[in-house]
């Protein structure tokens, strides 16, 4: 007995068909505009022949003639670039002694504030040493109850 295929299925293949045809039609539409105007021919496909010299003397007289102009402007920069390494050595000596003083003047501040809370706390606790010590033990005993799961 033959299985027919069912509607769904049906529309799918069909729906599958019509977007795989727009694509080809818009990969033709977008390869006409990107060489518009030109003379050669339209093509959606791409070769693999390199493009580029084949004339293996040429290259190399190209690429000497690179390396010569390269050296020549390498030996006139050393000056320049030593004088702005200097410059940013400078700069980072300063950013340095800078970041150095906010943190020694940061410091300062964390441990006096620090100490302004430990005396307020030391004020509190002489002011009421029952309830700090019965909330010590309570927080003794969480602790120790917790602990002994």
């Amino acid at each position: 007995m033959k299985n027919p295929v069912s509607p769904a299925v049906q529309s799918l293949r069909k729906e599958q068909a019509a977007v795989k045809d727009k694509s080809a039609n818009d990969d033709l539409q977008n390869a006409i505009e990107d060489t518009f105007p030109a003379s050669d021919p339209l093509s959606i496909t791409q070769t693999s022949v390199p493009s580029g010299r084949t004339d293996v003397d040429a290259a190399e007289k190209l690429e000497n003639s690179a390396a010569l102009i390269t050296s020549g402007t390498a030996a006139r920069d050393d000056d320049a670039t030593r004088q702005e390494l200097r410059e940013l050595s400078s700069e980072i000596t300063k950013l340095s002694d800078a970041i150095r003083s906010v943190g020694t003047s940061s410091a300062r501040l964390a441990k006096a504030e620090v100490r302004d809370q430990v005396e307020t706390i030391e004020e509190k606790v002489r002011a009421q040493p029952l309830l700090w010590v019965s909330m010590a033990a309570a927080a003794g005993f969480l602790w120790g109850s917790v602990r002994g799961r």
